[in-house]
Formats: structure tokens, C-alpha cells, sequence
């Protein structure tokens, strides 16, 4: 081989081997995309533990489904962050507070309206848009422009529940036992004014406190002399499950219908209370065998991911994750404005979701429909 031919090929052969080692260079020099954060705040210990667990759940699984689908934002990845607040209101702030220093760009939760009455003031005045998942209470939207809830009010959904309620059951006469935290005493004003526009009589108003056994029996044994048609228990599920078994000891109160507002939907009523729930009546903003867009293929995957039924509350914080991550963008630099996502999150109309047609209204409250339930051995049917 002469010395020119012998120099030629030596030079394929180093060109080869460089375009070779191109695309190693390349994929070295790419960069993966930055994680866009979305905080939460959940309660899963406290009076909120049985709710908080089954919202990180769904919301979890939305995160999870966005980035199979390509991410947010141009391709970046969706990250949550969660907290539990253990139900108390100072300590939900002070979570708020953390995940904004640490980046989140929105929140979630907290899981109960009393800390939602706190937390979202921390929102609010550091301009990081939050969705409540789970809070009814209302005028909690009134705190300001940045405070939105995808968890319709007490006060849109009650009012039916009583009507149908009334309807199925004949009822004239009704009786209220009610706790005094800020969702349950929320809860009592409306069922209160229920009544009266449905002309029923309220047969006894009672109020006990929470965790109190001697309190809760006073409050019905009062309602019991009073004998009424069904009883209104407005109370988180722990005095829930406890009025529920303590009523089904008065004669009076053994067969009668119990109705509730957002807190009896969490699982697990009907075993907890060992058969008291059956027959139980709600409102809801969320039922399994709804056929609203997507609600199928979210029960298929939420049992195949965690090996339950999802309840409620996981629907209403899985649709909290997309209505967020669907108002993500990204600036000319690559930052996404937390302002720039509460003006999307506002924008939202007519989005098909597993809870229905969903909008935000003017006040950032939720417009879809309800529905009415009740407790058959553990599984929530419509009615009405």
C-alpha cells in the first residue's frame, strides 16, 4: 500500500469514528427539562386523615398520567409536592409558605375549610394561585383573586340533597346535630335554611363537641325526645361515624335516614359505623358510575395503581392537577409565572372533566352538576 493511499484511508477511518461519537456528544450536551412544582397540602392525620390520604392518591395519579402523556409546559415534567398539615389551620399556612419558598408554582388543598380560611390568605398575599379541592365552606373564594376550589359550596349542593330527600322520604319533620368547626357549623346554616324552603319542620337543632361522648349523647338524646323523620348530622367523619352509632341506640332514632353534606362521602362509612350508614343520604360532587367524560378510565386506573375504589375526594384533587397543569406555560426564558397561571386557571370554561362540564365563574367557584346519594352497604347510588 503507497504512503497517499495508506494516509487516505487512515482519514475515512478518523472521520468515521468522529460521526460515530457525534450523537455521544450530542445526548451529553442535552439537558433534561427542569420539573415544574405543584405543591399540596393534605391532611392525613387529624379530624381530615380520612380524606387527605385518598386527595394525594388522585392527585398523584394525574401527575403521573400527564407525564406519560409528554409533561407540561412544552415537555417538562410535572412534579407534586405534598405536606400533611395534620388538620390544623397554622400549620396548613405555615406548608403553604414552604412549598411557595421551595418553587411551587400553585397549590392544592388544604384538605378542610377551617385551614383553608388560613392557608389561603398565605396564597393570596404571595401571588401563587390555589385550587381548594375538598373545601365548601362558603365565601372562601372571597380572600382574594388568587383562591379558586374545583369543590362546589355547601350551599350549591345541600339544598337539592334536601329536596330530593324529602321527596323519596316524605319528610316533615327533621332534626340537626352538628359539631362547631368551620365546615360543620358552614354545613348547618345550610341544611337550617334547606329545611325551611322545603317547608319541614326542624324538630331539634343540637350542637356537641368534638370527641365528646358526653356531649354527642346530650345532643341526642335531646333530638331523640323530639322523635323526627330524619336526622341532619353535619360533622367530619370521626363525630360522624360516632353520632351514627349512637343514634341507632334511641328507639326513636333506630330506622330513621340520616343525611349529611361533602363529609359523608369519604370511604369506609358503612363499616366504620357497622351497617348505621345504610341508607344514608348526600350530596356529591362525584359518583363512580357517573358517565362524565373519562370517569370510567379514571376508576379503572386508580384501582390498578392502588388497589382500591377512588372516593370523591380523589376525583375532585386528580381534576385539581389537570385543571393546573392544562394553565402552565412557559415565558421566552422558560419560567412559568405563577400570575400567568391564575389568569389561565380563571380563563377555564366548559372543560370536560371526570366531575362534568366544568367552568370557573367569576367568583373562581366551580359550575357542574351535583349529584344526590345514598349509602347502600357501603356503595353510593343517585337517587332523585
Amino acid at each position: 500500500m503507497t504512503v497517499r493511499l495508506r494516509s487516505a484511508l487512515t482519514s475515512i477511518l478518523a472521520a468515521g469514528a468522529a460521526a460515530l461519537l457525534l450523537p455521544a456528544v450530542a445526548a451529553a450536551d442535552v439537558q433534561p427539562l427542569p420539573p415544574v412544582t405543584i405543591g399540596a397540602v393534605f391532611s392525613t392525620t387529624g379530624a381530615g386523615g380520612p380524606y387527605g390520604p385518598s386527595q394525594q392518591r388522585g392527585a398523584q395519579l394525574a401527575v403521573d398520567q400527564i407525564n406519560a402523556a409528554g409533561g407540561v409546559a412544552g415537555g417538562r415534567p410535572l412534579a407534586l409536592s405534598t405536606l400533611n398539615d395534620r388538620s390544623v389551620p397554622a400549620d396548613a399556612a405555615t406548608a403553604f409558605g414552604q412549598l411557595i419558598d421551595e418553587g411551587a408554582v400553585a397549590l392544592l388543598g388544604p384538605t378542610l375549610s377551617g385551614a383553608a380560611l388560613v392557608a389561603d390568605e398565605v396564597a393570596q398575599r404571595r401571588g401563587v394561585p390555589v385550587v381548594g379541592v375538598s373545601n365548601t365552606i362558603d365565601g372562601l373564594t372571597d380572600i382574594g383573586p388568587y383562591v379558586f376550589r374545583d369543590s362546589l359550596a355547601e350551599s350549591k349542593v345541600q339544598p337539592q340533597t334536601v329536596k330530593v330527600a324529602k321527596q323519596r322520604f316524605k319528610l316533615k319533620r327533621v332534626a340537626i346535630v352538628s359539631t362547631t368547626d368551620a365546615y360543620s357549623a358552614g354545613g348547618r346554616t345550610v341544611f337550617r335554611a334547606a329545611l325551611k324552603r322545603q317547608g319541614i319542620k326542624l324538630a331539634a337543632d343540637r350542637t356537641f363537641e368534638t370527641g365528646d361522648a358526653a356531649s354527642l349523647r346530650a345532643a341526642l338524646k335531646a333530638v331523640a325526645k323530639r322523635k323526627p323523620d330524619a336526622l341532619i348530622i353535619s360533622a367530619l367523619q370521626g363525630d360522624i361515624v360516632k353520632a351514627m352509632v349512637g343514634a341507632r341506640t334511641f328507639r326513636a332514632l333506630k330506622k330513621i335516614h340520616f343525611i349529611g353534606g361533602n363529609a359523608f362521602n369519604a370511604p369506609g362509612l358503612y363499616e366504620q359505623t357497622k351497617g348505621a350508614a345504610d341508607g344514608a343520604v348526600s350530596g356529591a360532587a362525584w359518583v363512580a358510575g357517573r358517565s362524565t367524560p373519562g370517569n370510567a378510565a379514571f376508576v379503572t386506573a386508580y384501582k390498578g395503581k392502588y388497589g382500591a375504589a377512588p372516593d370523591q375526594f380523589a376525583a375532585q384533587a386528580y381534576v385539581g392537577v389537570q385543571l393546573v397543569a392544562s394553565s402552565l406555560a412557559v415565558d421566552g426564558a422558560g419560567v412559568v409565572h405563577p400570575a400567568a397561571v391564575r389568569d389561565a386557571l380563571a380563563a377555564i370554561t366548559g372543560r370536560p372533566t371526570i366531575l362534568g362540564t366544568f367552568a370557573f365563574d367569576a367568583a373562581r367557584d366551580p359550575r357542574y352538576t351535583p349529584a344526590v346519594v345514598v349509602n347502600r352497604k357501603g356503595r353510593q347510588v343517585a337517587i332523585g
